[in-house]
């Protein structure tokens, strides 16, 4: 997810949440408050894959630099190996 699907949807949700407080109809409020719980499960979504990328990310880098200390180019000689 970008960043500006995060900032889209925490946007709406804050619209909402501000005519939530302003709307004068229980059907306005009930439809102001569908919204903003629909907004802030996609933010929590957003989040939640975000950070798993994150730790995916950092998981990669760490392997990366394991496998760099093996070398990418085969030994000059050939090893002899004996029981």
């Amino acid at each position: 997810m970008s960043d500006n699907d995060h900032d889209y949807y925490l946007k709406r949700a804050l619209f909402h949440r501000r005519q939530l407080v302003l709307a004068s109809c229980a059907e306005a409020r009930l439809c102001h408050v569908q919204l903003v719980k629909a907004y802030q499960r996609r933010l929590a979504e957003i989040r939640s894959k975000r950070a798993t990328n994150l730790e995916h990310d950092a998981v990669a880098a760490r392997a990366r630099g394991t496998l760099s200390l093996f070398g990418s180019s085969s030994p000059k000689t050939r090893l002899n190996e004996t029981c």
